[in-house]
């Protein structure tokens, strides 16, 4: 493939000639935004219970802390955005009554910046999209209880004032995300901390909704975020190109997919332009490629782990909440790579990240193939900027082949700043030699040009930024995947109360300790451990997996082969686990989920091989039974307190602290040694893992 760099793609309107590219458009200095919607009036709201609708005219917002369902009832909203669009009123097509409204679920932790639904105009002739999964969507039929419900107060609202838009808010409280507070009280993000603070509604009379605080001002460590305008541009740009892939269905082909890398430094906001990215994708292509490669802060997983993941629903939040409680068909492919950087083992790191580069090119490929469908790509690239981190970044660039780079920049003096020009060396290497030979669409192969869009980074323009560290945000997004389970889908809510089945819930409150937590069980002599990030000597084996974060990985290859024969027979006799230097070969392996060791049982002298290893895991069974072997990962992420002391009564100072699995020891000494306590946890030298039971 031949490549040239350019400001723009190559097409009719755009002359050789074009521009570097242009600086972003300067920004207002406050992006943030709160509910303007009057909701003091009682014309505009109508309550029954769990379901509010709210009437806007074009512009105004409506912001909130929480979860719940979302979705138009009348005209249209957008939100990080996506446009949800209300459905048409009468039938379209074969006498088919359209659904009242179609919910999606909405996140608005405050560890994050909070959505802001803004009423918009919008053609008479767009249409929502078609809704394939109730696990991320949801489409409310007239004729169930709650589609009845809707029509009502919607007939009460339209009775009190005439608006452009109705937006329909619907309790999910029956998913339990709220099961994270009880961890700490630092993770209490879905309710506020403070109902004095002015800046919130608190239990509002007229949204009843539970889990839903409407924001109306300025919150301590909380902030709210209204698009940039130069992220606008940017997204309208990538949507606008992307568009010419629908007329390609004649192709066999593509050596091009529409491919989208922001890049910028820590706290820049590339993953919320990211998530944006998808939603303005969304609304041309029914799927989106999501290739996460920043194990630090990753979205739609566990920390520590790579994946692409293809997205069919809007993300209105972070990623890991929308799919807390699915299994393996989340990914097309994932990885642990068990560190929150690649710098403890870049040559692990970049063979499972050029794997899922593959695997991408792969999907794509057989989805064209077989229904002329392009599948875009929006690439996670992580904010290290410098040394390594940026032969890293350059690295994926080039191998991903991106028809976007979106550059977050903060200053023109940013000394974090990428530089563009040597990122795109391979383009502008070629141009000599392009300039001769012409040129031709990105899309058909022949030569490919790069856009380079600058847009402004976030860091500095919000104010009220959440107080939660990064290494405190994993924590939160490990907690939310050991907590998860296989729910009910979002069509539960059809019914509404009078749903029966299985317990809905996508988070269950159960500790680790809990003998109701789900636990799995495997023949101590049939596990095979991988550190791949530490030597660990065979005789402290079972010391260095006893109540340890680890990650079940599936095996399509046995992934004892670099195992002697001699120490695997050995271990059969004895019943204890073979051990590797190396991690399962990314080329056949997959990532199933984390997993705690809870145990070890005995076993009598004269048979070891009953002896079994106990761990407690969300992955469902049926995920684990898949592959023909299952390998436990031990990366460099430690089981935190937090989550290992979660559910056990506090413990005071001098009290010993009686449970299973756990065992506690006071911090002693002076210094860095001492015990430490920072936001009323301490930090050092309390609830230490101890030896299993």
């Amino acid at each position: 493939m031949k490549y040239k760099l350019r400001s723009s793609p190559p097409s009719e309107s755009t002359p050789s000639s074009s521009p570097g590219p242009a600086a972003p458009p300067a920004e207002s200095p406050n992006l943030l935004e709160y509910t303007t919607v009057p909701l003091n009036e009682a014309k505009t709201t109508a309550s029954d219970g769990d379901v509010t609708l709210v009437g806007f005219q074009h512009g105004q917002t409506f912001c909130f802390q929480g979860y719940c369902l979302v979705g138009a009832v009348q005209g249209a909203f957008s939100v990080y955005n996506f446009l949800a669009v209300a459905p048409p009123r009468e039938p379209v097509t074969d006498g088919v009554v359209p659904p009242v409204a179609v919910l999606h679920p909405c996140f608005a932790p405050s560890t994050h910046s909070l959505p802001v639904l803004r009423a918009v105009e919008c053609p008479a002739s767009t249409q929502p999209a078609p809704v394939a999964d109730s696990q991320r969507a949801v489409a409310v039929p007239p004729t169930s209880p709650l589609g009845k419900r809707i029509a009502r107060l919607l007939a009460k609202l339209q009775a009190k004032n005439e608006f452009d838009a109705v937006l329909a808010l619907v309790d999910f409280s029956w998913a339990q995300l709220h099961a994270v507070h009880g961890v700490t009280p630092e993770f209490v993000i879905f309710d506020p901390r403070d109902r004095e603070n002015a800046g919130l509604a608190a239990k509002h009379p007229r949204v009843p909704v539970p889990h839903v605080t409407p924001v109306v001002g300025p919150v301590a460590h909380t902030s709210t975020l209204a698009t940039p305008e130069s992220w606008q541009a940017a997204l309208h740009t990538v949507l606008a190109d992307a568009a010419v892939y629908a007329g390609l269905t004649e192709l066999e082909s593509l050596a091009v997919y529409p491919t989208v890398v922001a890049t910028g430094a820590k706290s820049y906001g590339k993953s919320t332009f990211n998530r944006m990215a998808v939603n303005v994708l969304l609304s041309t292509f029914p799927e989106v490629a999501f290739l996460d490669l920043d194990v630090g802060q990753a979205e739609f997983t566990a920390p520590g782990v790579l994946a692409l993941t293809v997205v069919d629903h809007p993300v209105l939040g972070p990623g890991y909440w929308s799919r807390p409680h699915s299994g393996r068909t989340n990914h097309v492919a994932a990885h642990f790579y068990g560190a929150a950087s690649p710098q403890s083992d870049p040559d692990l790191y970049w063979e499972q990240a050029a794997h899922l580069i593959g695997a991408y090119r792969a999907y794509a490929d057989s989805v064209w193939a077989r229904e002329r469908r392009v599948v875009p790509l929006v690439v996670n690239t992580m904010g290290w900027v410098r040394g390594l981190g940026y032969m890293l970044l350059e690295a994926t660039v080039r191998a991903v082949v991106p028809t976007h780079v979106v550059v977050l920049e903060h200053a023109a003096s940013d000394r974090d700043a990428v530089p563009v020009d040597e990122l795109l060396r391979p383009w502008t290497e070629t141009e000599g030699a392009e300039e001769e030979g012409g040129e031709e669409s990105a899309a058909q192969g022949q030569v490919f040009v790069p856009r380079v869009i600058k847009a402004t980074a976030l860091r500095g323009m919000l104010p009220n930024a959440p107080k939660l560290n990064p290494a405190d945000l994993r924590t939160l997004a490990l907690a939310a995947h050991l907590l998860s389970r296989p729910g009910a889908s979002l069509a539960r809510v059809l019914a509404g109360n009078d749903a029966g089945g299985k317990d809905p819930a996508w988070l269950n409150a159960a500790p680790l300790t809990s003998p109701t937590y789900p636990t799995l069980r495997a023949p101590l002599h049939r596990v095979h451990a991988a550190f791949p990030h530490a030597d660990i000597p065979r005789a402290e084996l079972l010391r260095a997996l006893n109540s340890m974060l680890v990650a079940l990985v599936g095996c399509t290859a046995d992934p004892r082969a670099s195992v002697t024969a001699s120490i695997r027979a050995r271990c059969g006799r004895t019943g204890a686990p073979t051990q590797s230097r190396r991690a399962p070969t990314a080329a056949t392996s997959q990532y199933l989920g984390m997993a705690v060791v809870r145990g070890i049982s005995g076993a009598p002298a004269h048979d070891p091989s009953r002896r079994v290893l106990f761990l407690a895991s969300p992955v469902p069974l049926a995920d684990v039974g898949v592959y023909r072997d299952t390998a436990l990962v031990r990366g460099e992420l430690e089981l935190p307190n937090w989550i290992a002391a979660y559910g056990l009564p506090p413990a005071t100072m001098g009290a010993s602290v009686v449970a299973p699995y756990l065992s506690a020891a006071m911090g002693e000494g002076t210094g860095s040694v001492a015990q430490r306590t920072w936001r009323g946890v301490p930090r050092q030298g309390h609830a230490r893992g101890g030896g299993g039971k």
